[in-house]
């Protein structure tokens, strides 16, 4: 269907749940209300499968962790606030909350701040989600490796 369509849809849809006023949370409440069009019948050919990207920027924070709390609590509240609308509208149970992160932070500081990691925790949400796992293995050590180290750690706790 068009845009213009999909735009005249959207702005017919609502949440049964109020989100907040942060890009992560006003993204999450939008990816509600196309699952709740479509899941009321608004479109005519119900696709296998649909994916929604957001993103919440902001988290290069060298000179300390206050944007960083900033944006994990509006996460915190879009991911609550999302997972509350599925459950009272019955889609938890087809939906899949995925995270991905190129971005981490290495454990110690520099003296400013923390420098850039290689990778960032990743978690798995949703109603069939069989939960309570953790994978991967977190390092005994944060010492200086050569290249022997088992998890490629450096000096500064990178991983």
């Amino acid at each position: 269907e068009s845009s213009e369509n999909l735009g005249q849809r959207l702005s017919e849809s609502t949440t049964e749940t109020e989100f907040g006023t942060s890009g992560i949370e006003r993204q999450f409440e939008q990816v509600a209300k196309v699952i709740n069009a479509a899941r009321k019948g608004a479109w005519t050919g119900k696709p296998e499968r649909q994916a929604f990207f957001v993103q919440q920027g902001g988290f290069d924070a060298h000179g300390g962790p206050a944007g960083t709390q900033n944006g994990l609590a509006n996460i915190d509240n879009a991911l609550s606030s999302f997972t509350t609308e599925m459950l009272v509208t019955g889609a938890w149970d087809d939906v899949v909350v995925l995270t991905a992160s190129d971005f981490a932070r290495t454990l110690t500081d520099n003296g400013l701040g923390t420098d850039h990691g290689w990778g960032g925790n990743m978690f798995i949400a949703g109603g069939l989600v069989r939960g309570g796992q953790v994978f991967g293995k977190f390092p005994n050590r944060y010492a200086e490796c050569d290249d022997g180290c088992p998890l490629n750690i450096d000096a500064r706790g990178r991983l």
